[in-house]
């Protein structure tokens, strides 16, 4: 057993609650009662946290409201929701606490005059793993007097939250400015981190963008993730909008995750996410509903979550249950879905879609991947995935009668995991529309990742994807400069007409009997120390790749297509074979573009480069 820690070594290294009735903890035993008063609310516990690094919540039993306050002291970081003391009554939050600092004692009354008679229940909070992200509750009672004015009005603190999440945002927009890698032309927020894209449509001339964003970190771990959205007519300029989908605090969720959007029977188009409530408890999937015509303001689609934790038939798909894709076939209505086996299938019930049931695992994986597309090429359907590794594709025929998913070819659809979490749109000419995110920027910069250029996916007549990006982006270029028939040598010839970190670069190189030749971005003065593009012996050899990449010439010509964006690069070639993504530190000044061989037999056949336009909203108007 815990022994029973001291006050102040309980508020350094985690937590003590004084609790009413029997602790029912959600942390997979880290929780362990140490003590027993029976004073405060009649059986009470003192609980503390095993380590310092643990997240968790807790809860008592109902107990009826008999006097007209509850009195207690916090002591707890400030974060709404997240390190909180909460009273639930009918399925809601009523009052909500949360502290002022580690260091400050504060006294509360929560009025409770309207719920006399009514049960209720407490639940404390401690989403974040930091050490100093800690809670204490004590001097817990009811009482007919107040101990100080009263407080923990819900939707006070949902919009104090609200202000402090755009006070964030807006507090690091000169920080993030301030970074040399930051992207100018590919999509990312005003400042803070971004996850995942979802819900991606396109609908009256608009296409619609949701994103994964955390508006009080720029790491992972802190903060909580909601909806970001922007809008844009040609996915290459974007206009950004205020947030589309917040937690439903009061239903005690903290965070939305990902998810998709699918236009329903009665023509709505809805937005479908993973709702993540206090640590340990069930997940739950819900949907949104646009109250405009422009798809600006969002609401709950339904009051209650539309597939809850877990759908009949189903085995218990774990914690890690999330990330819906809707997708239609045969008449039918189908939802993706990971969980601790793979990529499950739920059909539909009504077309409400808020009934469902457990169909099959259509796919399955070690361990829980996330983010699953299902698209639809003919015949064919590609199912995508991001396993915590690079984004993993399978071809093969769906069969919606038996709801089973026969795969015939599968593969990576990038070599490194800095590309991830894709997402997919229907474009204005029919064409399939890849999204992905480009992760991997450096934490404490006011900023953290931003979104792959658009891709158009297709399959060849083998079955294997082949991605090009959006023919749109030519909207970018500017100030085109070339350099054509020049003989490359194994010393880098820097090409001096042509330099920047914000570029766009299509390239042609002959062969001959050259086996090795190469191409250089981001170098100094001598073409050395960037980033190296390299063709050996039907291979193409990039940074951040620990497994070939087979490029066959054609021939014996081979064609890059580049481009630059500060610390992103994307690369394609092999007529739309290779798709691949990569962040790179250059040195600052490292600017400088050239070209190598391993002979003097390979020769630069012409290289275009044009410099890029800014394509992000420079006239955000602060509005969130």
């Amino acid at each position: 057993m815990m022994k029973i820690f001291t006050y102040s070594l309980i508020l350094g290294l985690a937590l003590m609650l004084l609790f009413a009735g029997k602790i029912e903890p959600n942390v997979n035993s880290r929780l362990e009662v140490i003590s027993m008063d029976e004073t405060m609310l009649g059986n009470a516990f003192m609980i503390a946290l095993r380590g310092e690094k643990a997240s968790f919540s807790a809860k008592s039993n109902e107990f009826i409201v008999q006097k007209r306050y509850l009195n207690f002291n916090i002591t707890a970081s400030y974060d709404p929701f997240r390190t909180a003391l909460n009273l639930w009554s009918d399925g809601k939050i009523i009052r909500t606490q949360t502290g002022n600092g580690i260091n400050e004692k504060v006294a509360i009354s929560w009025d409770l005059t309207s719920y006399k008679g009514k049960k209720v229940y407490l639940q404390i909070v401690d989403a974040d793993a930091k050490p100093d992200k800690v809670i204490k509750v004590e001097a817990l009672g009811q009482n007919d007097l107040n101990t100080t004015k009263p407080s923990g009005s819900v939707a006070q603190e949902i919009e104090k939250a609200k202000q402090f999440a755009a006070s964030s945002i807006k507090d690091n927009l000169i920080k993030a400015s301030k970074d040399d890698h930051r992207p100018v032309y590919h999509f990312r927020p005003p400042s803070q981190r971004m996850n995942d894209p979802n819900g991606t449509f396109y609908a009256n001339g608009y296409y619609h963008l949701f994103y994964q964003h955390n508006p009080l970190a720029d790491f992972a771990g802190g903060g909580y993730m909601l909806w970001g959205h922007a809008r844009s007519r040609d996915m290459v300029t974007w206009e950004q909008l205020p947030i589309a989908l917040w937690p439903n605090w009061e239903e005690g969720e903290l965070h939305c995750y990902s998810g998709g959007e699918f236009k329903a029977a009665n023509g709505k188009n809805l937005l479908f996410y993973t709702g993540v409530p206090a640590p340990g408890e069930p997940r739950q999937q819900w949907a949104a509903v646009a109250t405009d015509k422009d798809f600006v303001n969002w609401k709950n689609y339904r009051p209650t979550p539309v597939m809850k934790y877990y759908p009949e038939n189903g085995e218990d798909p774990g914690l890690n249950w999330r990330d819906p894709f809707l997708f239609e076939d045969k008449g039918k209505t189908f939802a993706l879905l990971t969980t601790s086996q793979g990529v499950s299938l739920y059909e539909a019930k009504n077309t409400d879609l808020d009934e469902w049931i457990f169909r099959n695992v259509i796919y399955k994986t070690k361990g829980a991947p996330e983010c699953p597309n299902f698209f639809r090429f003919g015949k064919k359907w590609m199912l995508v995935i991001s396993p915590q590794n690079p984004v993993e594709y399978a071809v093969g025929t769906f069969d919606a009668k038996t709801a089973k998913f026969k795969v015939e070819n599968k593969g990576v659809l990038n070599n490194n995991n800095q590309y991830y979490a894709t997402q997919g749109l229907i474009d204005a000419d029919g064409n399939q529309i890849l999204f992905g995110l480009i992760k991997g920027f450096k934490n404490n910069m006011g900023w953290r990742d931003c979104l792959a250029l658009p891709r158009i996916l297709t399959l060849d007549p083998y079955g294997k994807p082949l991605q090009h990006p959006l023919p749109a982006l030519k909207k970018l270029r500017k100030n085109e400069r070339r350099v054509s028939d020049l003989i490359m040598t194994s010393t880098p010839q820097v090409l001096k007409e042509i330099k920047g970190d914000v570029l766009e670069i299509e390239a042609e190189f002959e062969l001959g009997d050259s086996k090795t030749f190469g191409l250089t971005v981001r170098g100094d003065a001598d073409g050395k120390k960037g980033f190296d593009i390299k063709y050996e012996n039907g291979q193409l050899i990039i940074p951040g790749t620990k497994t070939p990449i087979l490029l066959e010439a054609e021939n014996g010509k081979e064609k890059l297509h580049v481009f630059i964006d500060k610390g992103a690069i994307e690369i394609y070639a092999g007529n739309g074979k290779i798709a691949e993504v990569r962040v790179f530190y250059a040195a600052k000044g490292n600017n400088s573009i050239a070209v190598f061989a391993a002979d003097d037999k390979a020769k630069l056949v012409e290289l275009k480069a044009y410099q890029l336009n800014q394509a992000n909203d420079i006239n955000w108007d602060g509005k969130i």
